[in-house]
């Protein structure tokens, strides 16, 4: 019967193979499909398409080391944003498109078809693969993601206790020990560095951060205070320079006015202007000023004589107020010293007053030497070893105090720590036997959930294997996960009566491929079946001719279960019984591809007509087109007889080679036998109608030669025989085939009734069972 959404149509547009629009319509009656073409038809991009809708893949791409595939998606020389695959099923289309971020299928629907696709290479995964490899090409069936993400996170979890347990117990180790050594250390004679440590905490000191802030602070002041001796001693020095060299200067001073003539000092620059005279003009006989002529001689040495006695009167003057300015500089300075140092003491006195009883129980002395610099602003070395001692006392307290603070801090660290990982270690020791025993839950049930699909599966392959090898002895599968193993999958099966051997060590290829494709068949059955679009992808090629039936039959039965089923071959002799009716086809619909052409892209050819279906439109035209009636009949009629002559073992000389009519119909018009030939025809009521086709196989044999005058040679009789005759021949043969041929189900090729030969349904009833003796 057919889905509820059963497959209509197939775009494909400058994709793989389709360099040209392409489109297939498909009998929504049908829930199977297929498709047979040569190689290089462009079997393969129709199965990608589907793959492509469905999966968002190319999956015929996969694993050839082609490294990033969409540059191989498009036709080539088109860009994949060209690419588009369109998909009908019911009343939905979905459409497949290449973007920059993957494949984008709109709508994006729930009721998406899922596609599987089966190829050689998915065969060899079932079959051929490491335990690994099969397990991943089994995963895609059998979603047991949750459970494995949930068994993935408590394995971890399980991990992270373990290393957490380990932490917990090393970090007890290390808190113990640093106990032990704060406790020796100590000197406590509590023997237990617990009990020690529990008893410290219970009596925490008091905080000294306020004492510890004031002594630094007195401390401070102090070291300020101290070091003002050396900028006093610095400056008393420089001042007692600066005042010699005032001296100094004094005394010069005096004795170069002595030494000086007495004239007014504006006498100088008549001076200097007669020695800038003499410079320019030598010495006459009379001086220039008054033009006396005494004492001419050495006039202009005398001149520069005198100028000189009266500068360095001018350069004493100068250095007396360069000296006595320095003087006054430096004592300023010296002054200034003093003044800081009454400050700084006054402040460091109020500093240590803040502590008044520690600093005089450290330094006796210290108020009053600071009193003393208070009001003097000067102090000598013993009051510096005062203040040193003083610095050095309260820098030791400071550095007491605030061990003391750090000790009991690290003992307070160490010990909530140790109760910490104390805590954590019980909580973990008693949380960890619990994860490991859900962890154990959750593996046994995987694997046992596992193991129930995988047992199932290998039953229903052994079902599926059985019905294309009956009897050989071949069907035990075994589907078995490795216990030591993650992730892996057994593959065995029964051979020559041993068990659990590898198929792919003793099977022929044919019987790998139909175990291949039983197990497919049997993992897209898992989940959703009437949801899923079985595509099989020429898989068919190394399946040998006794077993090709009941493969077919098998695959037109499991189809059922599906929404819809679609197989790509290249099988001709699976055409050719579809055409000649060996095969049921009232559920599966045959198309065939023709040449493929890079400019024309995947094209169709007319599919060849069953021979029954051909005679039956020869002579339903108008008029009737006898020639191709007669040769089409006396096709039909050999195969029949063919048919006949096997089925009640006739006596042929099929050793000949080719059989004619005349070797065949003869023999099965045999007295006995075609006086026992019927068939019942099952009515669309249920009821059967018997055709005696022995008497209609008589007559053909007397008529035989028609079909060669007819049909099959030139002959001038044909010119002079009634038509009628003809016409005779061909409609008589189509009711022998119409009465034994079904055309859904088929030639009648089952005796388990035991008494007559029947399609699968009944359709016909082929009588008798036995050539009659």
């Amino acid at each position: 019967m057919a889905t509820k959404a059963p497959l209509k149509s197939l775009r494909i547009k400058h994709f793989r193979g389709a360099t040209k629009d392409f489109s297939l319509k498909f009998d929504a009656s049908k829930l199977l499909t297929l498709i047979y073409g040569e190689n290089g038809t462009g079997k393969t991009t129709i199965a990608d398409a589907f793959d492509f809708v469905g999966n968002a893949k190319v999956g015929s791409l996969e694993n050839r080391g082609l490294g990033v595939l969409k540059p191989y998606w498009p036709t080539l020389g088109q860009p994949h944003t060209n690419i588009l695959v369109e998909v009908a099923m019911g009343a939905h289309v979905w459409k497949a498109q290449s973007t920059s971020k993957g494949v984008s299928v709109t709508p994006p629907d729930a009721d998406r078809p899922k596609v599987e696709v089966l190829r050689r290479a998915s065969i060899l995964s079932l079959v051929q693969e490491a335990p690994k490899e099969k397990y991943d090409a089994l995963k895609p069936f059998i979603d047991i993601s949750l459970a494995e993400q949930a068994e993935a996170a408590l394995r971890k979890q399980v991990k992270e206790s373990e290393s957490a347990l380990n932490i917990a117990a090393n970090r007890i180790a290390e808190n113990r020990e640093t106990l032990t050594r704060l406790h020796q250390e100590s000197g406590s004679a509590e023997a237990s560095s617990l009990v020690w440590a529990q008893a410290i905490l219970q009596s925490p000191p008091s905080d000294p951060t306020e004492v510890v802030e004031k002594l630094r602070l007195g401390k401070t002041a102090i070291e300020t205070v101290e070091r003002m001796r050396d900028s006093i001693d610095s400056a008393r020095a420089e001042s007692q320079v600066a005042a010699d060299s005032l001296s100094s200067a004094v005394d010069s001073m005096a004795k170069i006015e002595a030494a000086a003539l007495a004239e007014d000092a504006a006498f100088e620059r008549i001076l200097s202007a007669a020695k800038d005279h003499f410079a320019q003009h030598p010495e006459g006989d009379h001086c220039p000023l008054c033009e006396s002529r005494e004492r001419v001689a050495d006039l202009a040495d005398r001149v520069s004589a005198r100028l000189a006695k009266l500068k360095a009167v001018t350069d004493a003057r100068n250095s007396l107020g360069q000296a006595q300015s320095s003087a006054a500089s430096k004592q300023a300075v010296f002054s200034s010293a003093v003044t800081r140092s009454k400050q700084a003491a006054v402040v460091a006195r109020e500093k240590v007053q803040l502590l008044a009883e520690q600093w005089a129980a450290m330094s006796p002395g210290l108020a009053a030497v600071l009193d003393q610099i208070a009001e003097q602003g000067m102090f000598d070395s013993a009051a510096v070893d005062v203040l040193l001692g003083a610095s050095t006392s309260g820098g030791a307290l400071i550095t007491e105090l605030e061990g003391k603070k750090t000790w009991y801090a690290t003992v307070k660290t160490v010990y909530e720590q140790y109760q910490t990982n104390l805590d954590k270690q019980k909580v973990v020791s008693q949380v960890l036997p619990r994860l490991n025993a859900a962890l154990f839950i959750c593996e046994n049930e995987r694997k046992a959930f596992l193991d129930a699909i995988l047992s199932s599966i290998a039953q229903e392959v052994g079902r599926l294997y059985e019905t294309i090898h009956p009897g050989e002895g071949l069907n035990k599968i075994s589907l078995k996960l490795d216990p030591n193993k993650t992730g892996s999958v057994d593959l065995s099966a029964q051979f020559l009566s041993s068990q659990d051997q590898p198929p792919h060590a003793y099977f022929s290829e044919s019987h790998l491929d139909s175990l291949g494709l039983c197990i497919f068949l049997a993992l897209a059955a898992l989940r959703e079946p009437e949801r899923t679009l079985v595509v099989m992808d020429d898989v068919l090629g190394s399946i040998d001719e006794p077993h090709v039936d009941r493969l077919i039959e098998m695959l037109y039965d499991e189809s059922k279960k599906f929404r819809h089923t679609l197989i790509t071959t290249h099988y001709q002799p699976w055409r050719e019984k579809f055409r000649w009716g060996w095969l049921k086809n009232g559920q599966c619909e045959m198309m065939e591809l023709g040449a493929w052409d890079a400019n024309t892209g995947i094209a169709t050819a007319k599919l060849s007509q069953a021979p029954l279906i051909e005679l039956r439109q020869h002579l339903s035209a108008t008029p009737p087109r006898l020639q191709s009636a007669c040769a089409t009949a006396g096709v039909l009629l050999e195969a029949i007889c063919d048919f006949l002559t096997v089925r009640y073992e006739c006596d042929v000389p099929r050793k000949k080679g080719r059989l004619t009519l005349g070797d065949l119909l003869p023999k099965v018009c045999e007295k006995k036998l075609v006086a026992a030939l019927r068939v019942e025809v099952k009515g669309a009521d249920g009821s059967y109608s018997e055709v005696k086709i022995g008497d209609k196989l008589k007559a053909l044999n007397e008529m035989a030669q028609l079909r060669n005058i007819f049909g099959c040679h030139y002959a001038d009789l044909a010119h002079h025989l009634p038509q009628k005759d003809a016409l005779d021949f061909a409609i008589l043969v189509h009711e022998v085939g119409a009465a034994l041929i079904c055309d859904d189900e088929g030639w009648p090729g089952s005796d388990k009734s035991g008494s007559y030969w029947a399609t699968r349904q009944e359709t016909r009833r082929l009588h008798p069972l036995k050539k009659p003796s």
